[in-house]
Order: C-alpha cells, then sequence, then structure tokens
C-alpha cells in the first residue's frame, strides 16, 4: 500500500476589491479562478496568463476593465428680447413666445479599471434641444381718451400714479 499525500499550494488573489489568501490544489491559474467563482469578462486582465502551472507563494493579480458611456448635459439659458407691438396700448405689455433652455449632449466613453477610471475619451457632441428665444411684446399705440372735468373735457394719453413729498 501506498500513501499519497498532495499538499495544497498557497496563492493570493490580489484585485481591486482587494486581497484573497487561499490555499488550493488545482494545477493552473484558470483551475484556480473557476474553484474560486471568478469569471473574466470583456476587457478584464489576468497576470500571469491562465495557463501558468501554479506554484507556491504565486500572486495572481486580476484587473477588471469596464467601459461604460456617460451622457452629460450643457444647458444654454434662452434669450429674452423687446418688441414693439404697434397695435398694443403704450404703457402695456405682453408675452409673445415663451423662451425654452436648450441642451447640448456629450457622450464619453470611459474606461474603468478596479473601479477607477483610467481614460475618459469625448466621442460624440450634439444639440439635443435648439434653445427657444423669449419674445415679449411692448405696446406703442397712443390712445387719446377724455376726462371731463369741473373746468371742462381735458384729453389724455396716460395715466399716471404719483406721490410727491417735500421738505
Amino acid at each position: 500500500q501506498h500513501v499519497v499525500v498532495e499538499r495544497s499550494l498557497p496563492v493570493a488573489l490580489l484585485m481591486g476589491s482587494g486581497e484573497l489568501r487561499t490555499r488550493t490544489r488545482t494545477a493552473t491559474v484558470a483551475d484556480l479562478l473557476a474553484e474560486q467563482g471568478m469569471v473574466l469578462t470583456g476587457l478584464d486582465r489576468i497576470e500571469p496568463a491562465l495557463d501558468t502551472p501554479l506554484e507556491a507563494d504565486i500572486q495572481v493579480h486580476v484587473t477588471q476593465v469596464e467601459r461604460r458611456f456617460e451622457v452629460p448635459e450643457d444647458v444654454t439659458k434662452y434669450v429674452s428680447v423687446w418688441e414693439p407691438d404697434y397695435e398694443l396700448e403704450i404703457d402695456n405689455s405682453r408675452l409673445d413666445q415663451e423662451g425654452v433652455n436648450g441642451i447640448t449632449r456629450y457622450r464619453y466613453q470611459v474606461t474603468l479599471e478596479d473601479g477607477e477610471p483610467i481614460t475618459t475619451t469625448l466621442q460624440d457632441v450634439w444639440l439635443a434641444q435648439e434653445p427657444i428665444t423669449k419674445v415679449l411684446k411692448y405696446g406703442t399705440n397712443i390712445v387719446l381718451r377724455d376726462l371731463e372735468t369741473d373746468s371742462g373735457p381735458v384729453t389724455y394719453w396716460r395715466k399716471v400714479r404719483m406721490f410727491a413729498t417735500a421738505y
């Protein structure tokens, strides 16, 4: 009879979230990752390579790489303009068109390694909403009115309420 003793090897998995020290009897780095339930996806990197045989105190570095898109936006304030309205009585105003802010969007591709941004690349810029000018109209039409007073009729075109003081 023969007794065969297979000893486990101490290994360290180094990831962005921390370090995992464990022991394993697997043969390669790929087997170690499978044993730990780790899956490499997309652009993830590993050092040493997956087919590297395991040895005592080996350190396996796993870098999780993620690419995502971010779409921030800038708001452009609308402009207000005043225009004369020859039909509207003087000293009156009205809103002719409501203003709307414009929106410019930017699409960035962000590459993260272990959750930390490494590169940010501007990929596109577009005007999502054109600003619309706010148009206010002011009256220019002078309307003559008559007022009956004790001294006779008075014709006026503007009535102004005031408060006067003297010192």
